[in-house]
């Protein structure tokens, strides 16, 4: 870049004003503010430091380069060199855009050849040795101001400030004056080369001066000394007249470049009470609460200016120190100031003082009873502090006199908004939908009201209506707020549309704003829709950020799992489990603990094996697995005996083992149930039962069983009588999989005595299935057959039942069954049943439960010609409802509603319908009686047409006790 042309910008930009800056940084006006304070660099670019301070060229210099410029002889010329150098580098001056008259003289001045003087040119060429050319490039590109928008500025403003590296340059109205002359002249006539070098020559002598000068100011500043040296010899006058322009920026919104400015003020000079006062209020519009506080408690002064006590109320309002709130707004208060009291009264609100805020907010409606704004504020604040009860009351109070002075303050919908989500948190859904149902329908809702109506419609089992919303407002994702979104997704959600409620997932997970939330959503419904690899990656992800993050997430993944295996999708919650495990794997006997609590035993046992692997967790591992074998459904009492044993070898005392050793000494050792059972049949057998039965832990998972009892039979046809005697003796083996007896009943006849083999066995493949087989040879319980045939009729019984389990709440099962009774007589049958716990008393913490259970069964004999009951076919399809309460923390009644339908071919199925009542009472945790009562009807038809008479009934009473 030509030397001339350098001088040249430096000489316009110092005639209209501008402040010079020749660095590689962008030039400070004196509207703009630096934030930073640039400490001085240990060797800093001479030629920065000469241009750096080219501001602080005095009022004499510029009237001097002023005058001067007058006096440049229009006939000298510039060379060619000179011209083509000027154009060039005018194309880079796009910003400069020079009013056209100035451009065209400027051009004029540069058409014909000049000689300068080369010497004094090289004197600058040594003082800038250091900057290359694409640095030059640079300093144009730092001086492309706008002529006209400078001259605006200038004469908009008392003073002009230059903040970079801290410097501040305060000028007097007369060099503004002065300054509004330069630009009136500023045709720039430049042709006399050796002026211009001699000016040239001067600035740079100018800035060498204060080279010596600078430096000591930033020894200083490096000497820890905070206050910038420009502000301390400044005038009342020129204080003020900054600390207003300070003012006006910050309301402005440039808060920044205010606090600044004050910030200096106040450093220069602590008893200057004005700047004080601003200060402090700024600082809390700045959100700059505690800084405000601190400012305010070093400074205060009796007789502060009530806006400034105003403001420092609500600075600690902010920081919810409510008590000195209070205490500074009080006297504002009593002198009827209105914002003081409109702050108090949120105040109040805040502290739960309804009544003090009301009484407030009363005397503000009764002094300025038109003034709207008072009861918007007050809504606001009941909002800001839910209190939704009163929010809701004072937005329909706003809503019901909306006018149009209302509506300069607020929008109707804005009203109608806050409005429905006052009614949300109330749980007021149906009033939040039908309050934005018009707005919706004539298409008049903003985002947020959308969102709302939507949550009202998910909440009131209408998710249905959602997705229309959702089309008649949007057309893509991208258009749709987020929170929109986010309730199209419940709505999926709730219509169990996982798949569409994904896809809106997998896109917020794509976006900046996707929050943690969102990908729980996408983690956890993915996995419970199937997709485990996605919800793997982003429970992955998830946890990654842990590091960085105060929330749990961990905990959020827990309690997710905990509900994945509640549902019964164990699948899902493993996937859940695992990656807990990887992320820390003490988490695995939090796993085994959870499967334990689910009556996943098998899965528990599965489990803990797997972490007896890790040396970490092996005691760990084995003390679950002691825990789990002394469980009543498992009872590998040899297993867990080993284990304990392997403690104890190992510590010495149970104290390591404190568990496992306690779960092994407290096991099931054996147990005793006393039962007395009738149950009568309009037209066929009544059967009265007393039994004892018991069973005694041997070792080695081998127990021994007995029972004792004794039958009473009558024939309600004929009224015949017979008694049967039992006895039972067997010998049980447990395990982790299998559970078999195998016995020997004795029946004591009226003639003689006669044995039956009794074996029952069951296999735990998995935890979610039994498989049940029972052989047993018996009499047949009827009267006359007992008393005709001597030594009774006997029969041997097949059943095998498999038992699906889905989950704690509902299983299924289904029974093949098979009869060859000793007069050739042969029964085949089937039974299916199902049952759901729609109540488990633990979903409300209420006590209260709800059992469903559904039976259909059907048996078909092969010989009728017989004198006990064997119908071509017997069936029975049911359903029966058990609601339970507990009564205390050791009682509970149940009452039983049941429906069925029964017939034994020939006859037509015809309704039986019955109804029951049983008590429960645990004395204490090892024992517990039980009695109940069931009574049944049959009609005439399966409509229930006809008469209802009595069909049967059974009553019931039990005792067990275990040891």
């Amino acid at each position: 870049m030509n030397n001339t042309l350098l001088v040249k910008n430096i000489l316009y930009a110092i005639s209209i004003g501008v402040v010079v800056n020749v660095t590689l940084t962008t030039p400070a006006l004196a509207n703009v503010k630096t934030d930073t304070i640039i400490e001085d660099k240990a060797s800093i670019n001479i030629v920065q430091e000469q241009y750096l301070h080219l501001s602080e060229i005095n009022l004499n210099d510029i009237k001097q380069i002023d005058n001067n410029i007058k006096l440049i002889d229009k006939n000298k010329k510039l060379s060619v060199e000179d011209v083509k150098t000027f154009n060039k580098n005018r194309i880079l001056d796009k910003r400069c855009r020079i009013i056209q008259e100035d451009e065209s003289k400027w051009q004029n001045d540069f058409k014909d050849k000049v000689i300068y003087n080369k010497g004094l040119n090289q004197d600058i060429d040594n003082n800038i040795n250091n900057i290359e050319q694409d640095e030059f490039n640079d300093i144009v590109d730092d001086f492309k101001i706008n002529k006209q928008e400078t001259i605006n500025k200038n004469n908009n403003s008392k003073y002009a400030v230059e903040l970079n590296d801290d410097v501040f340059i305060n000028k007097k109205n007369d060099i503004v004056e002065e300054k509004k002359e330069n630009q009136r002249k500023c045709l720039i006539e430049m042709n006399d080369e050796n002026f211009i070098d001699g000016i040239k020559y001067n600035i740079i002598k100018d800035v060498q001066k204060n080279q010596q000068k600078y430096k000591e100011k930033m020894n200083k500043k490096n000497n820890s000394h905070s206050i910038n040296y420009k502000y301390a010899n400044l005038t009342n006058d020129e204080r003020n007249a900054i600390r207003e322009d300070a003012i006006i920026k910050a309301r402005e919104g440039n808060y920044n470049y205010a606090l600044n400015i004050l910030d200096n003020l106040y450093k220069s000079e602590k008893t200057d009470y004005k700047t004080i006062n601003d200060y402090i209020t700024i600082l809390n519009w700045a959100g700059k609460y505690q800084e405000a506080i601190d400012v305010y408690e070093k400074n205060k002064y009796d007789e502060m200016p009530d806006y400034v006590l105003l403001n420092i109320a609500s600075s600690y309002y902010r920081i919810m120190n409510l008590n000195k709130a209070e205490e500074i707004l009080q006297p504002l208060v009593n002198k009827d100031d209105k914002e003081a009291t409109i702050l108090l009264s949120q105040i109040y609100i805040k502290m739960s003082r309804i009544k003090d805020a009301n009484e407030l907010y009363d005397e503000l409606e009764k002094k300025y009873p038109n003034d709207v704004n008072i009861k918007i504020q007050k809504a606001l604040s009941c909002s800001s502090v839910e209190n939704w009860s009163l929010a809701a009351y004072e937005w329909k109070q706003i809503l019901d006199v909306y006018d149009e002075n209302t509506e300069k303050i607020i929008k109707k919908i804005d009203i109608v908004n806050n409005l429905s989500i006052s009614y949300i948190k109330l749980a007021r859904y149906d009033d939040a939908e039908k309050l934005l149902r018009e707005y919706i329908n004539n298409h008049m809702a903003s985002g947020s009201m959308i969102g709302n109506y939507m949550t009202s419609l998910n909440i009131l089992a209408k998710s249905e209506q959602v997705p229309q919303i959702y089309d008649k407002y949007y057309s893509s994702y991208e258009e749709t707020p987020i929170f929109v979104l986010r309730e199209l997704a419940d709505s999926y959600i709730r219509s169990k549309k996982y798949d569409l409620a994904l896809d809106i997932y997998k896109y917020l997970y794509k976006q900046q704003d996707v929050n943690t939330e969102d990908r729980y959503r996408l983690a956890y419904y993915s996995c419970l829709n199937g997709d485990f690899d996605t919800g793997k990656s982003v429970y992955e992800n998830i946890l990654s950020m842990q590091k960085n993050s105060n929330d749990n997430f961990p905990a959020r993944i827990l309690r997710e799992e905990n509900t994945l295996l509640k549902q019964g999708k164990y699948k899902a919650a493993d996937v859940l489990y695992q990656e807990l495990i990887k992320y820390d794997k003490r988490y695995h006997a939090i796993y085994v603990d959870d499967l334990v609590k689910e009556s996943q035993y098998q899965t528990a046992l599965h489990e803990a094996y797997l972490m007896a692997k890790d040396e970490e967790m092996h005691d760990t591992a084995l003390e679950s697995i002691v825990q789990i074998s002394t469980k009543e459904e498992i009872r590998d009492y040899k297993t867990a005996e080993k284990l304990v044993n392997e403690l104890y070898d190992k510590y010495k005392t149970e104290d390591r083992y404190a568990k496992a050793g306690g779960s092994f000494r407290n096991k099931k050792s054996g147990e005793v149930y006393a039962e007395v059972n009738n149950y009568s049949d309009y037209d066929d057998t009544s059967r009265t039962d007393i039994n004892l039965m018991g069973e005694q832990y041997l070792e080695n998972n081998f127990w021994i069983d007995y029972q004792i009892g004794k039958t009473y039979i009558k024939d309600e046809n004929d009224g015949n009588t017979a008694n049967l005697e039992t006895k039972k003796l067997g010998l049980r083996y447990t395990s982790r999989k299998w559970n078999s007896l195998i016995a020997v009943n004795l029946f004591g006849l009226d003639s003689n005595d006669k044995t039956g083999l009794y074996v029952d066995t069951s296999f735990n493949p998995s935890d979610r299935e039994v498989i049940n087989f029972i052989y047993s040879s018996e009499p047949v319980y009827n009267a006359n057959v007992i008393n005709d045939y001597d030594g009774g009729l006997f029969s041997d019984n097949y059943s095998l039942r498999y038992n699906y389990i889905f989950n704690n709440r509902e299983s299924s099962y289904i029974e093949l069954r098979k009869s060859n009774f000793d007069d050739d007589n042969k029964r085949y049958g089937w039974e299916m049943g199902h049952q759901y716990i729609i109540n488990n008393g633990l979903d409300n913490n209420d006590g209260r439960s709800l059992t469903r259970t559904f039976t259909w069964s059907r048996d078909r004999y092969s010989n009728q010609d017989v004198v006990y009951n064997s119908p071509k076919l017997s069936e029975f399809i049911g359903a029966d409802w058990r609601w339970g309460q507990n009564l205390s923390t050791s009682e509970s009644l149940y009452k039983i509603f049941g429906i069925g339908w029964s017939r034994d071919y020939p006859d037509e199925l015809v309704l039986s319908p019955y109804i029951g009542i049983e008590y429960n009472k645990a004395i204490d945790n090892n024992q517990y009686i039980n009695a109940g009562i069931i009574y049944g009807l049959h009609t005439e038809s399966w409509l229930g047409e006809g008469s209802w008479e009595y069909d049967n009934k059974q009553i019931y009473l039990s005792y067990y006790h275990m040891w």
